[in-house]
């Protein structure tokens, strides 16, 4: 099966990439694999024993995956669910804990994740393959913040697994990728801090509105002024930090003193 430039298709070769992205599946919960393509990532999550359902958009691709994995479908251990995964309801797929696995294209990596933390009933872990650019700033404390850098610290802890070269990839893309992992997904953040996760995003959004404006300048037209102010100089900040300058823990004091 030759990979579709529409679907942004890149087959993962690397056994070595592979046994990474399922080296810390918790064998006790249902794998949720994104896009399992011709089966390459499948195999190596059922080779730790887990069962599993893998969400296939791709109508080439399901009977490839049926013929490639017949006696795990037989045995249950591998559901297959032809459909699009952010159309996809993850809490009514499984009535087990689970975690989401997957190598999708770059261009839906944001989509993927604002899906996951938005299930009513969260996944334990996420594990994708994303730019290894993108995955670098998300773990780098010296880093500037994004909106996708936020939203994932806000529900977990990421780390950087390794690196995976573009030679790894049938066809290789333009850039390495990186397996970047998400763990410890929970809405505690929110919980503790007593903010609504939507006035959370909301304020992100628009604190991210235009990026070469500072926060002020970007916040004004949504909360008087004064209290701007008052909030940045109560947590010490300057009035002209930009919102990429200001990590998760701030974020969580400044939206308190807004909200």
């Amino acid at each position: 099966m030759k990979a579709k430039k529409s679907l942004g298709q890149h087959f993962l070769n690397s056994e070595e990439a592979l046994k990474s992205m399922v080296s810390n599946i918790n064998t006790k919960n249902t794998i949720v694999e994104i896009g399992p393509g011709t089966g390459n990532l499948t195999e190596y999550i059922l080779k730790t024993g887990s069962s599993m359902i893998a969400i296939e958009t791709d109508e080439r691709a399901i009977p490839v995956l049926n013929n490639r994995f017949k006696n795990e479908i037989e045995e249950g251990r591998l559901i297959i669910v032809k459909g699009d995964v952010l159309e996809t309801n993850l809490s009514e797929i499984t009535q087990d804990d689970y975690e989401v696995i997957a190598n999708i294209p770059y261009y839906i990596s944001g989509a993927i994740f604002r899906h996951v933390f938005s299930s009513k009933k969260i996944a334990e872990s996420i594990t994708l393959l994303v730019q290894k650019e993108v995955a670098e700033r998300i773990v780098s404390k010296d880093s500037k913040e994004s909106i996708l850098s936020l939203s994932i610290k806000a529900y977990g802890i990421p780390s950087y697994v390794m690196t995976v070269p573009a030679k790894d990839f049938s066809p290789a893309p333009k850039v390495d990728s990186a397996i970047l992992r998400v763990d410890n997904i929970s809405r505690d953040f929110f919980i503790k801090n007593n903010i609504e996760e939507s006035f959370f995003f909301n304020i992100i959004k628009t604190a991210f509105g235009q990026k070469r404006k500072t926060l002020v300048n970007n916040l004004k037209n949504t909360f008087d002024k004064e209290l701007i102010n008052s909030t940045l100089s109560k947590n010490g900040l300057s009035k002209t930090i930009r919102p990429e300058e200001i990590d998760i823990e701030m974020w969580s004091k400044i939206i308190k003193d807004l909200g």
